[in-house]
This record gives C-alpha cells, sequence and structure tokens, in this order.
C-alpha cells in the first residue's frame, strides 16, 4: 500500500528520499542502559535502512536521491553522548557503502551533517541528560558526585545554547541535494 501511495504522489515515480528521523538519549555510557542505545539505534539507523531498501526499487527506476540526515557528531563523539554518536556514525559509514553501491544506477546519495540546531532534540537535550543521570544506580551517581554532574549539565546547557544553529540552513541543504 505504501508503494502505491508514493507512486501515486510522484506522477509514477519516487524521486527523493529524506531519513530525518533522530533521537537522543544524553548520559555516560557506563549508567546508561542497553536499551537506550537500542531506542536510538532503532530510530536514528534502522529506521534510515528499513525506508531506504523499501525506496530503492522505486529510486533505481528513477534514478533518484537518497538524503540522510547525519550529525557532526558523526564525525566526533562527543561526551555523554554514546548512543546518539554510534547511531550518527553508523548512518555516516551506510550512507557512504549506498554512494558507491547504488551509483552504477544512477542514484545520487548524500549526507548532511548539520551541528547544533535550534530543534526538539536539544531543547529536551538538557533535562534527559540530568534525569538519566539521577535514575543511575547511587553508586555511580556517588561516583561522579552531584556537583560535578551539574558542572556537566550547566556547562552542556551553555555550549549547546551558543552553538544552537538556524535549521533553515539544513533545509537549504536538503533542497540543494533533491535539485541538484
Amino acid at each position: 500500500r505504501l508503494k502505491a501511495e508514493l507512486i501515486k504522489y510522484g506522477d509514477g515515480k519516487l524521486w527523493a528520499v529524506v531519513n530525518n528521523a533522530g533521537i537522543a538519549i544524553p548520559g555516560n555510557a557506563d549508567f546508561l542502559t542497553l536499551d537506550d542505545f537500542r531506542r536510538v539505534m532503532e530510530v536514528n539507523f534502522f529506521a534510515s535502512v528499513a525506508i531506504t531498501k523499501f525506496c530503492i526499487p522505486l529510486l533505481k527506476q528513477s534514478r533518484g536521491r537518497i538524503i540522510n540526515i547525519s550529525s557532526t557528531c558523526g564525525l566526533v563523539a562527543l561526551a555523554a553522548n554514546a548512543p546518539y554518536n554510534s547511531s550518527k556514525f553508523a548512518l555516516r559509514a551506510f550512507t557512504d557503502t549506498l554512494r558507491r553501491e547504488l551509483s552504477v544506477w544512477g542514484i545520487h546519495v548524500s549526507l548532511i551533517l548539520p551541528g547544533v540546531m535550534k530543534s526538539q532534540i536539544t531543547e529536551k537535550y538538557i533535562g534527559t541528560l540530568d534525569r538519566k543521570f539521577h535514575e543511575a544506580p547511587d553508586d555511580i551517581r556517588s561516583a561522579y558526585g552531584e556537583e560535578y554532574w551539574q558542572n556537566v549539565v550547566e556547562n552542556t546547557a551553555k555550549t549547546m545554547s551558543m552553538m544552537a544553529g538556524d535549521s533553515q540552513q539544513v533545509v537549504d541543504a536538503i533542497i540543494h541535494a533533491v535539485e541538484n
């Protein structure tokens, strides 16, 4: 059914797929759960893989485009961000592989790597970071100490606030990738 809908709205063809799903569960690797890692990988990586695989046959017909939205965290891993970093590194590798494999079909594959943007992820990030620390086992919390953790939270909030860019830059990059 989805395939029929895609064809219906694309005049019989699918011209582009933009994979832009993303969630973040920040915190240090020693106190985040394996489920935290799995949840982030499911949304940020495996969903893009599933959608892309579903659309490749249609994109082969149209010689279309795949645009994956990763992050600068897919280039440089940040502390207290292992699940997100890992998912974005994985998406970068998948995109690079697709670029090599699908070029024979005339499919253009692009990767966009935004930095910190004003978005729902950044709005929720600090609260989630602090919550995940306070959900950690007592021994981990006491080893880090409340003062240390509050410095981490405050410095992260300050840095993100200073760096957060306008998401229109990403929209412009997506349009460019679709049209060129």
